[in-house]
Order: structure tokens, then sequence, then C-alpha cells
């Protein structure tokens, strides 16, 4: 049975768009878009994990403000719950990614965002 992993994933909302990174070339599933976020340390929350590993992969310092449900992908090399966090930036744009919402799920993406992806756009309508 593969490893399990926690990982929070940091979906950043501005302006109607979603910040997003192709995963690097040596990574399992590369050549696919995420969303920034990565393992959670011990004793770290989600929203503590969003915020850094946003501050790290994309130097962006954001605010988590709210959960989004959990899920679990299993990967022939890992098992992982997935922690999504909305988040806003709390400082200046990087000129990362960032995809129109509506647009977020024409991009390749581990097939797991699809129900991420609904469940943001269900929370951001709840949210308006």
């Amino acid at each position: 049975m593969p490893p399990a992993a926690s990982v929070a994933l940091a979906l950043v909302v501005e302006d109607d768009r979603c910040l997003v990174q192709m995963r690097h070339s040596c990574d399992i599933l590369n050549g696919l878009w995420e969303f920034p976020g990565g393992k959670l340390r011990p004793g770290e929350s989600a929203e503590q994990a969003a915020v850094r590993e946003c501050a790290e992969e994309v130097g962006l310092a954001v605010t988590p403000i709210a959960r989004l449900p959990d899920h679990e992908a299993s990967y022939a090399h890992a098992r992982v719950t997935l922690h999504p966090v909305l988040c806003r930036a709390a400082g200046p744009l990087p000129a990362n990614h960032w995809v129109e919402l509506s647009r977020l799920r024409e991009l390749p993406m581990p097939p797991i965002n699809a129900t991420i992806i609904d469940d943001l756009l269900k929370l951001l309508r709840t949210l308006q």
C-alpha cells in the first residue's frame, strides 16, 4: 500500500481569477496544472500550511478565508488527503499564472481537482 500524505491546497481567488501553477517536470503528474500547496508539517493546520506553501512556492502572502471539503486521491505512488483552503491575497499579486474561474476546468489537472473546482465555485456563489 502506498504511503499516505496530507496536503493543503491554497485556492487563491482574486477578481474572478484563480492562481495556478504547472507541476515541475521532475514531479509525478508533471505537466499538469495545480493549485499551490504542499504537505502539512506536524502540528500544522491546513490553513497554516496553505499560507506557508503560497509564500514558499509563489512568493504571495495570503489570508485563509474558508475551508472546503477534504478529498482523498489514490495514485500508484501515494494516497493523498487534500485539504483545500480558499485564500485571498494579502500582498501584491505576483505575475504568476492566473486563470479565470470560468476556465479552470479547461486546464489539464489531476482528476480530483474537478471535484475541488466544483466545491470552490459552489462556495464562492454562497459568499457573494
